[in-house]
């Protein structure tokens, strides 16, 4: 593993605290991990800022630059302050942080660098002879234990306590199937294969422009609201909620789109259209149009402090997303991919996030997708637990089928935990309606 140098501690203890100024569940987490542990911080200015920080999560304060000025002004600043000023410096780290969405990575970082930097403290000292009681010691010593304990997530387990536990849970999904698995898709088929979309997993639902994707995971999104009573973000960086809305209603009332859009139904299809949306009136599901993953997540944990619990986070889609500055597009691209990752174990929820797929696979033979397919970034492919890319053959036909209706494949490229394979779906396009073609 790289070793982390003093920038780059310093450059993590930093993006930690502007992590904290940009979004208030971030300083709540940061705060509930590191506690009263302030020597995890080794600048003598950040630990002020955290101390402050600490101080105004403690009160139910928010935190930002000007609260955390007043804070600052009454605990007495070190002197890094005086010279450049309180404000200026807030503002510098808040600025340089890329997102708050990785702020799980961000203080892990720092506080393996704090375990090490501390260690070697105390070996110094006890090496250069510098007197110190037994007590004292070994109090030092659990505080680093504690510091190394906050970042270590993963523990050691003997695998005979690994195997009870396995059977024990195997046993336990034998007498009732529905356990350990995820929200339904909405397509039993896909259900069957995926065991549903579960908490802590992150979805790619990957396919070329105007191939049916959003639809698709409108669907699957309105299935886990409807069919688990869950709650769903559906973050679209692509279509407002009024175009989202309309396809909502078309799918739910069976009435074209392009009906939907003009208003010009006929007295049937109006019938129709209040009664599909009837179905759909829920405040379990939000649109967002926020277009970087730091306002996606906060708008997810408000979603999640509202309702008590958060089912799926949808994101439309990847490409399509601002918010970090790297020196190149691929490295932007990873850096979402991983905020995402993250945000499920964070959340406790399951994400399903579309990609693009890149234009050469037009040109392949039989021009079926594949993983190398995924336009902009491996990172993609490594973070997923699966990866689900759709295949239309009239979406490539010059004469489409009268009917509308299109055979679709949804091709699964990539599962941790499971088998590789095809579902076959339908999808009505004038209805934006989608079905199971196996069932």
């Amino acid at each position: 593993m790289m070793r982390r140098n003093n920038v780059d501690t310093d450059e993590a203890e930093r993006n930690v605290l502007g992590s904290c100024m940009q979004d208030y569940d971030a300083s709540e987490y940061v705060v509930r991990r590191v506690g009263n542990r302030e020597r995890a911080f080794g600048k003598a200015e950040h630990k002020d800022i955290y101390r402050a920080i600490r101080a105004l999560v403690g009160k139910g304060d928010p935190v930002d630059i000007y609260t955390l000025t007043c804070e600052l002004r009454d605990l007495k600043p070190y002197g890094d302050f005086k010279s450049n000023g309180i404000v200026p410096t807030l503002y510098a780290i808040q600025e340089s942080t890329p997102s708050s969405a990785n702020v799980g990575y961000y203080l892990n970082e720092m506080l393996r660098a704090a375990t090490q930097r501390l260690v070697r403290e105390e070996a110094v000292s006890i090496v250069g002879g510098n007197e110190t009681d037994l007590d004292t010691l070994l109090a030092r010593i659990g505080e680093m234990a504690q510091l190394g304990d906050t970042y270590e997530r993963v523990r050691s387990m003997p695998l005979s306590d690994v195997i009870t536990e396995l059977l024990s849970e195997t046993e336990k999904r034998y007498h009732d199937p529905t356990r350990g698995a995820g929200f339904s898709t909405g397509f039993p088929s896909l259900d069957r294969m995926t065991q549903g979309l579960k908490r802590g997993e992150y979805w790619i639902l990957a396919a070329r422009p105007s191939m049916g994707k959003t639809s698709l995971a409108m669907h699957m999104a309105l299935n886990v609201v409807l069919g688990a009573d869950m709650p769903v973000l559906f973050a679209s960086a692509e279509m407002g909620s009024e175009a989202l809305g309309q396809r909502i209603l078309a799918a739910k009332g069976s009435v074209h789109l392009s009906k939907v859009i003009s208003g010009r139904l006929h007295k049937d299809e109006w019938v129709r259209l209040f009664n599909g949306a009837e179905t759909v009136t829920t405040e379990l599901l939000e649109i967002t149009t926020s277009k970087t993953p730091a306002d996606i997540l906060r708008d997810a944990r408000a979603m999640r402090r509202k309702h008590g619990k958060l089912g799926l986070v949808v994101v439309d889609y990847l490409q399509l997303l601002q918010g970090a500055h790297e020196d190149s597009r691929v490295m932007e691209v990873a850096r979402y991919s991983s905020a995402f990752r993250e945000m499920t174990l964070q959340l406790d929820c399951a994400a399903l996030v579309l990609s693009q797929l890149n234009r050469q696979v037009e040109q392949q033979g039989d021009r079926k997708p594949h993983l190398k397919d995924l336009r902009d970034s491996g990172a993609i492919e490594q973070d997923a637990d699966v990866v689900i890319m759709l295949y239309r053959d009239d979406y490539y036909e010059q004469h489409v089928d009268p009917s509308d209706i299109s055979d679709v494949q949804l091709l699964i490229r990539k599962q941790r935990n499971g088998a590789l394979g095809t579902v076959q779906l339908r999808f009505h396009r004038p209805f934006m309606q989608w079905e199971d073609a196996g069932e």
